[in-house]
């Protein structure tokens, strides 16, 4: 059974293991959505009974060439919101964008993190013993880390805070 015939087969469901079989119609689709620069997942709809995961392996399977789209090529909703937070020039730590926009931490890390260093540098870091970094839109060079603590800088710091907590016993009642 020669190449083209295994590929039939496989395509057009004649093997009894695929049940599923992709028609010619679907494959068409795939072929000519292919070369667009839309990402998969934006129009997966016009193949309703596939999955994205299915889309890709038969386009694999099909030897499709790989596709050099970034998976936001339309802008998604959360680099959009970032964009806006930090569009004034502001230095903001994730905290500080999700926030402003109500959006989830873990969405705008991801999103700096994808978008970093072509369209956002690190422009400074938070105070205290946890420095969260503190983002800004454009490129640029980023703000050295500063040094960690050391433990005598640790304990005055607790010897601090615990000097604030005493409080007068006498005027607990207060």
């Amino acid at each position: 059974m020669g190449a083209d015939a295994v590929v039939s087969n496989f395509v057009h469901g004649y093997s009894s293991r695929r049940p599923n079989a992709w028609s010619c119609e679907e494959l068409d689709i795939l072929r000519r959505r292919w070369a667009d620069p839309l990402p998969v997942r934006v129009w997966k709809t016009e193949l309703p009974a596939r999955t994205e995961s299915a889309i890709l392996s038969m386009a694999n399977f099909l030897g499709l060439p790989r596709r050099n789209v970034k998976a936001n090529a339309m802008g998604s909703l959360t680099w959009n919101a970032i964009r806006k937070a930090l569009a004034n020039g502001s230095e903001l730590s994730c905290k500080q964008i999700a926030t402003r926009t109500g959006l989830s931490r873990n969405y705008i890390g991801v999103e700096l993190r994808a978008h970093y260093p072509m369209d956002v540098h690190i422009a400074g870091y938070t105070s205290g013993s946890n420095k969260a970094l503190l983002w800004k839109l454009g490129r640029g060079q980023d703000a050295v880390k500063p040094q960690p603590f050391t433990k005598a800088e640790i304990a005055q710091r607790r010897r601090a805070r615990r000097r604030l907590i005493r409080r007068d016993i006498a005027a607990s009642w207060i």
